[in-house]
């Protein structure tokens, strides 16, 4: 089992630092490019933001012919710092960092459970850096949740420990 979750929080961490799916093509018979949105998630899903994750050559060997769909939802700012959550099943990754966001950290959480924390060096074609450029564009909703009938937003500090808190009026600062 532990492998299993080993294995699972490796593959959530490779799509978000793996490259972005390009999906502009050029045409010669195009006579203007369409404009481009200001945001680079591909879709939205209620709270849910989803980054197409391009096709490696082994993708492409063993036939896959469509990138998959990473869904993200955006925890909020606190300070300089944004955060964003990646969920698979049990295991949910979150992901920090602070403008130029050139280095971000990673909490991994499987179940309740915290099981440490990563630095990363965020590679300008990473899916991550393009959440982190629409979270810090104010482009994604804050995550809102609900408990005891109050609105409540999520924050995960340093050490792991999942923070709540309850004035989810701040419109995505996390005070």
């Amino acid at each position: 089992m532990k492998k299993l979750l080993t294995i699972s929080a490796a593959l959530l961490a490779a799509l978000a630092v793996s490259g972005c799916n390009d999906q502009a093509v050029a045409s010669s018979t195009a006579a203007a490019p369409p404009a481009k949105p200001a945001h680079v998630y591909a879709i939205k899903d209620g709270l849910e933001y989803g980054y197409e994750v391009g096709l490696s050559e082994n993708d492409k060997k063993a036939g896959q012919v469509a990138a998959k769909i990473a869904m993200y939802r955006y925890l909020g700012r606190k300070d300089d710092t944004y955060q964003v959550m990646l969920r698979d099943g049990e295991v949910r990754m979150v992901f920090e960092c602070a403008k130029p966001c050139t280095f971000g950290k990673v909490h991994t959480f499987v179940g309740n459970r915290y099981m440490g924390k990563e630095v990363l060096k965020l590679s300008p074609e990473a899916i991550l850096t393009g959440v982190m450029r629409d979270a810090m564009s104010g482009e994604l909703d804050q995550n809102v949740g609900k408990q005891n009938d109050k609105a409540v937003t999520y924050w995960v500090d340093g050490e792991g420990k999942r923070l709540i808190v309850a004035d989810a009026t701040t419109s995505g600062v996390v005070r």
